[in-house]
């Protein structure tokens, strides 16, 4: 990016439309990595959530609570 131009009376830069969008690329790239970053993220906050649920009490700990019921007791929690 070499041919960029400050323009100081403007308070502008000018750069060449291919440099602007090889930029506008590595842009909207690093925004789908935030945003999977962000989903992985909670679903791994989900999962450990999921995990101490499990593991309390008030949940069937011999294991024998179905699913449907799990997320029926999930429900009614909130």
């Amino acid at each position: 990016m070499q041919n960029i131009e400050y323009l100081k009376d403007q308070n502008a830069v000018l750069v060449p439309i291919r440099d602007w969008e090889k930029l506008q690329n590595e842009l909207a790239r690093l925004k789908r990595r935030v945003s999977k970053a962000d989903v992985l993220t909670d679903f791994k906050r989900s999962l450990t959530e999921l995990k101490t649920d499990l593991q309390n009490e008030i949940y069937d700990a011999d294991g024998e609570t179905s699913a449907d019921d799990f997320l029926a007791r999930l429900k009614d929690e909130q």
